[in-house]
C-alpha cells in the first residue's frame, strides 16, 4: 500500500527499466505468480546481506589459502626449477641403475664368500674392479662428463676416483643394508689394525648423510670435478685442458647442492651441514692416504689389474 507508481500504473518493465519503477515492477511479479510471503521484511534482507558478506569472506580465505598452497610449490626459499628437480631426479635414477644395483650383486656375492675366504692385499685391492668400473660407468652419463675432453675424463678419474670410492661405498651399503664394506678387510690377511681403523672411520664418517642419499650423490660429482681432490698427495703433476669448464661445472652442482639443502633443512641448518660435508670429505682424504700408503708399501703391483694399478696411483 507504501508504493506507488509516479506515472500511469502501467509501466514498461524489462532488464534495462526494471529499477524505475518499485509499484510496477512488484505488480509484475504478482501478476506471473509471486506469493506475497516471499517478500522478504528488513530484518531478513538484513540477515541475507549478512550471508552473502560471510560467503564473500569465506571465498577470499579459500582463495588466499590456495594461493598460499600453490606457491609453496615454487617456494622462492629452495629456487629450485623444474629443470632442477628433474635434474635430481635423474642423478637419483641413473646411480641407482649404473653405480648401484650391479655392485650390490658383486658386494653381497663377495660378502658370502669372504667367510671362508682371505684375500691377499692384492686380492683386495682387485676386487675393487668391478666397483669402479660400475662407477665409471655413472660418471660417463653425466652430461657435463661427457662434453669433455677424453684426456681430462681420464686425469679427473685417475685424480678422483679412488677418494670417492669409500663414499660410493657407503651409498651402496645404506641400501643393502650392510654396516660397511670395511667388515670384509678385517678378514683379510696382512692388513695391521691400524688401516681396518681407518678404513672404519671412512665408513662411518658420512653415515649421517645416509637418511637422504640424494646429498651424497651430488657430492659425488662435485668431488669427480675437483681439480685435485687428494691435497696430501704432491706426486701428482697433472694439466687439465678444460679447467675452467671443469670449475663452472663444479660451482654449479656445488650450488644446486646448497639449494636443495636449504630447501630440505633450512638456511641455517644447510649451513652446518655443508661445512660437516666439507670437513668430513677433508678428513677422508688423510683416512685414503694411510690406506693407500700401506697397500702401495705391500703389495705387488704386477699382480694388480691394470685399471685399479693407475686408479689407486700403484
Amino acid at each position: 500500500n507504501e508504493l506507488k507508481c509516479r506515472f500511469s500504473d502501467s509501466c514498461d518493465v524489462n532488464l534495462e527499466t526494471r529499477r524505475h519503477c518499485t509499484y510496477c515492477r512488484l505488480k509484475k511479479c504478482f501478476s506471473v505468480g509471486m506469493k506475497k510471503q516471499w517478500i522478504r521484511t528488513e530484518d531478513e534482507k538484513l540477515k541475507k546481506r549478512r550471508q552473502i558478506e560471510n560467503n564473500r569472506r569465506i571465498k577470499q580465505q579459500k582463495a588466499t589459502q590456495l594461493i598460499s598452497s600453490i606457491n609453496l610449490l615454487h617456494d622462492d626459499t629452495s629456487k629450485l626449477s623444474m629443470d632442477e628437480w628433474t635434474l635430481l631426479n635423474n642423478i637419483t635414477y641413473s646411480y641407482d641403475q649404473r653405480a648401484c644395483m650391479s655392485t650390490i650383486a658383486t658386494l653381497t656375492l663377495s660378502s658370502s664368500l669372504i667367510t671362508v675366504i682371505k684375500f691377499p692385499v692384492h686380492g683386495y685391492v682387485n676386487w675393487k674392479l668391478n666397483v669402479m668400473t660400475d662407477l665409471l660407468a655413472y660418471f660417463k652419463l653425466i652430461p657435463e662428463f661427457q662434453q669433455l675432453s677424453l684426456d681430462d675424463q681420464v686425469l679427473l678419474t685417475k685424480l678422483n676416483l679412488r677418494i670417492i670410492l669409500p663414499m660410493n661405498y657407503c651409498l651402496i651399503h645404506s641400501v643393502i643394508k650392510q654396516s660397511s664394506y670395511i667388515q670384509t678387510i678385517i678378514l683379510i690377511s696382512d692388513i695391521d689394525s691400524n688401516i681396518i681403523r681407518s678404513s672404519t672411520a671412512i665408513a662411518q664418517t658420512f653415515n649421517s648423510f645416509i637418511q637422504d642419499p640424494l646429498i651424497m650423490k651430488l657430492m659425488l660429482i662435485i668431488l669427480l670435478f675437483t681439480t685435485n681432490l687428494l691435497t696430501l698427495d704432491t706426486t701428482i703433476s697433472f694439466e687439465l685442458i678444460q679447467l675452467n669448464y671443469i670449475q663452472h661445472v663444479q660451482l654449479y652442482y656445488t650450488q644446486l647442492l646448497w639449494t636443495y639443502l636449504t630447501y630440505k633443512f633450512g638456511e641455517y641448518d644447510a649451513q652446518v651441514l655443508l661445512m660437516k660435508l666439507t670437513f668430513k670429505c677433508l678428513k677422508m682424504q688423510y683416512n685414503v692416504c694411510e690406506i693407500y700408503d700401506f697397500i702401495r708399501k705391500n703389495v705387488d703391483s704386477d699382480r694388480v689389474q691394470p685399471l685399479v694399478k693407475c686408479i689407486t696411483h700403484l
